[in-house]
Parts: structure tokens; C-alpha cells; sequence
């Protein structure tokens, strides 16, 4: 039931926003107008910048940690992807007995 209330909203919000005119624009209309301005591109572009460095920052630690949670007795990512068709083999010929 409680998906079907959800469902209904979503609906009429999207068919609110699409459909009925705030002026004479609809209402995505008036958010594409703005998002397609200069000074909005240029909000784009400046928090693009600033960013940049925080950015690459997240990123080498989000792989970092990817790879220290991936890895065993200190490996790494792409050595243990190296060392897994071995496992694997291991495991299934002692599987078989």
C-alpha cells in the first residue's frame, strides 16, 4: 500500500512539473532555462576547479581502501587477481575427492 502512495506522488509531482505552466513555462522549463545560463555554467565551472584537488584526494583513498579490504595478508588487488584462477583450481580438485 505504502508503495502505491509513493507511486501516486511521484506521478503527480512529475506530471506537475512537465505539464501545467508556471507563467508561461513549465516548471522543468524554467530549470532548464536557468541551468543552461552563463552564470550557472559558470558556477559549473568554478566548483569544477575548486574540486579538482579534493576530488583526486577522495578518489586514490576510496581505491586504496577498496584494495585493503580486497586483499589478504597484505596483497594486493591486482596480485591477488593474479593469484585467484590458482585458487580456484586448488579448490575445486579437493572439492572433487
Amino acid at each position: 500500500m505504502r508503495k502505491l502512495v509513493w507511486l501516486v506522488v511521484i506521478g503527480g509531482l512529475s506530471f506537475f512539473v512537465f505539464t501545467v505552466d508556471v507563467g508561461s513555462r513549465t516548471i522543468s522549463e524554467h530549470v532548464s532555462r536557468i541551468w543552461q545560463s552563463e552564470e550557472a555554467q559558470e558556477m559549473v565551472t568554478d566548483v569544477k576547479k575548486a574540486s579538482g584537488p579534493l576530488t583526486k584526494k577522495v578518489k586514490r583513498g576510496v581505491k586504496a581502501g577498496w584494495n585493503e579490504f580486497k586483499s589478504e595478508d597484505g596483497e594486493t588487488l591486482e596480485q591477488g587477481k593474479q593469484e585467484q584462477p590458482q585458487n580456484d583450481k586448488q579448490e575445486n580438485t579437493t572439492d572433487s575427492e
